[in-house]
């Protein structure tokens, strides 16, 4: 089975809290091959698994 890539740049911005909160902005390039839904979603669900749903604290 062939490998999947997706390149990904992520920059992080400047953190502050609001209302007890602390956000972190960030912005995502993503590479054209990206495109494709199923890559994409794929994305979508290992970001939510490292950054979302990562309830360690």
């Amino acid at each position: 089975m062939q490998s999947l890539w997706c390149l990904v740049s992520i920059d992080f911005g400047k953190r502050y809290w609001q209302n007890n909160q602390l956000f972190i902005p960030f912005a995502a390039k993503l590479h054209h091959a990206c495109n494709d839904p199923f890559v994409f979603d794929l994305l979508i669900q290992d970001f939510q698994q490292r950054f979302i749903n990562n309830t360690d604290t």
